[in-house]
């Protein structure tokens, strides 16, 4: 066959209306977000779940003792006791705010490795990853500490723009899934979701909206 054939074949299955598999654009992160917002996202299923729930009694908060990874320096954050019916607002207050700390330092540990494991397909496009965790240092937060602690995932653009959003293993997942995808339709979660179903978490997430 030689190439006239060879080219026919080419305009022939264009004109009928046939596709070729296309590759990914990773030239940059606009033209990711672009190329993913043109996929066609997964059709809403009808699932009807059983809604019950027992509501648990609040249990006593243990003492953790967090390290910064930034000034080196130990936080030991104190236990509480699980407020009893004549309690105060203040001292429910108190208790909500103490018993969100050992959850946040176990989701600290949790993610340690999966931002390591993200940093070189963020290097890529200029990113730089991060997690802000200076609200669980005492000697570095500077917040008050009557209020919720957050921990945040911090991304830094090449333009030196810097996105914060609320720390989850599931928003590192997409990260890492979207910068390092070679499929769109092929590249499923558990619940069967593409990445196109989470396009606006993942714009959220770099700080970038794909064009409209």
């Amino acid at each position: 066959m030689n190439g006239k054939h060879i080219m026919a074949l080419v305009i022939g299955s264009l004109a009928s209306g046939c596709s070729f598999p296309h590759a990914i654009p990773t030239d940059s992160l606009q033209n990711r977000l672009n190329d993913l917002a043109r996929e066609k996202p997964t059709p809403p299923q009808d699932i009807r779940l059983a809604m019950c729930y027992q509501i648990s009694e609040p249990k006593d908060v243990e003492a953790a003792t967090f390290l910064c990874p930034d000034c080196g320096r130990k936080t030991r954050h104190p236990g509480e006791r699980a407020p009893g019916d004549r309690a105060t607002q203040a001292e429910r207050d108190r208790f909500r705010y103490q018993s969100h700390i050992p959850y946040l330092i176990e989701l600290w540990e949790d993610t340690r490795k999966p931002i390591a494991d993200l940093e070189p397909f963020a290097a890529r496009y200029g990113l730089k990853v991060s997690v802000d965790s200076t609200d669980l240092c005492a000697h570095c937060r500077h917040t008050d500490p009557r209020q919720n602690r957050y921990l945040y995932l911090v991304i830094e653009q090449a333009d030196g723009k810097i996105v914060r959003t609320p720390l989850s293993c599931h928003n590192i997942s997409l990260l890492k899934r979207f910068l390092q995808s070679k499929d769109w339709a092929a590249d499923r979660d558990s619940e069967n979701s593409t990445l196109r179903d989470y396009l606006g978490k993942i714009e959220t997430i770099l700080g970038i909206k794909a064009a409209p």
